[in-house]
């Protein structure tokens, strides 16, 4: 496999738990989806594809679903497609992706020099 063939799935937090305020909560969203549209923006320079669920946000602003059901299904559809996860940051639906990233034997990482090292051993070094 090629690096570019290579799919990240690029985890971390997005939805705020415990804010109180709404306006707090939807900066805190917003800042949230920008790191993880920004770790993926990195993923994409280091020459692997991104899968990046923080642009279900956009999605959710123009179609809004049942949070809890359509869109943790279709994370865990796109989890289970990926060659490794990429988590950047914790969080409830992070922990909860790397322990199913994990069950189905797919590596997990913390940073893109982590990515790059796993490329270089775990595909690079078996060809």
């Amino acid at each position: 496999m090629n690096r570019r063939s290579a799919l990240v799935y690029v985890a971390g937090p997005i939805t705020p738990i415990g804010v109180g305020d709404s306006s707090d909560a939807a900066r805190l969203m917003a800042q949230n989806v920008a790191r993880g549209i920004e770790v993926g923006r990195q993923v994409l320079e280091a020459g692997f594809s991104p899968v990046i669920p923080h642009l279900a946000f956009y999605l959710y602003l123009s179609a809004p679903l049942d949070y809890g059901t359509a869109y943790i299904e279709w994370d865990n559809a796109l989890l289970r497609r990926c060659d490794v996860m990429l988590k950047y940051a914790s969080s409830a639906g992070a922990d909860l992706e790397e322990v199913l990233a994990r069950g189905w034997w797919s590596p997990v990482v913390s940073s893109v020099e982590q990515l790059e090292a796993w490329y270089q051993v775990d595909v690079e070094g078996c060809r």
